[in-house]
């Protein structure tokens, strides 16, 4: 038993859950990991292959995960209108296949991924989970294990980050749950921010076709 084991073995239940605890904040913190949220955050486009696979690819390798992708809504929330992944096994998982096809969460569970729950399938083959009908939408991308975070701008869900494995795991750690919230809330905020800037941006243009006079603020300060 090393010299840690022993020290953790003679203190007290809650500060072993403290240490923990701190443990997992430090991994959280990792430096990658806080590159990948500044990244995601600052991005002037989410909608650019180049500005989110890096990011993808990097959360696939810390994480050891097979798949990562994001699925991003329509306005409506009934269909599936963009999607990004990366992928260590591309040939069995393609979530490119889910475009223009019917988003797979029910209302229950955009209840649960808007107030910033995640969604964790330890098999997607079960027929006891919470998600029967997600795993049964997402069959085709060949995924045994999910962990999903949803991305919600004004209390809306906008779409979707999955976590992905291709063989069943008996849980998802604490640490990626940590670091899947402070990922998905990042894209979160630079998806919104991406809309707002769309949204003055067409103010704009409408202003102009109509010779009306527009001031319109740098959303980038």
């Amino acid at each position: 038993m090393s010299r840690l084991d022993n020290d953790l073995e003679r203190t007290s239940p809650s500060a072993q859950i403290a240490r923990g605890a701190s443990a997992l904040i430090q991994d959280a913190l990792d430096p990658s990991v806080v590159g990948i949220a500044v990244e995601l955050t600052l991005s002037k486009t989410h909608l650019n292959a180049e500005t989110v696979e890096p990011c993808l690819a990097s959360l696939c390798n810390l994480l050891m995960v097979d798949c990562v992708f994001v699925a991003l809504f329509d306005d409506a929330c009934e269909k599936i209108e963009w999607v990004n992944s990366v992928s260590n096994q591309y040939e069995q998982c393609n979530p490119f296949l889910l475009l223009s096809s019917a988003q797979p969460c029910n209302e229950r569970l955009q209840t649960k991924l808007v107030s910033k729950q995640l969604l964790e399938i330890r098999d997607t083959g079960a027929t006891d989970n919470e998600a029967v009908e997600f795993s049964h939408h997402l069959a085709s991308l060949n995924l045994s294990s999910m962990l999903v975070a949803g991305l919600c701008c004004n209390q809306r869900l906008a779409g979707i980050i999955v976590l992905g494995t291709v063989q069943r795991r008996s849980r998802w750690n604490m640490n990626t749950h940590l670091v899947l919230k402070l990922v998905s809330a990042s894209y979160a905020a630079g998806h919104h921010r991406h809309l707002l800037n769309a949204t003055y941006m067409q103010r704009a243009d409408d202003c102009m076709n109509n010779d009306d006079e527009f001031v319109l603020n740098d959303c980038e300060e």
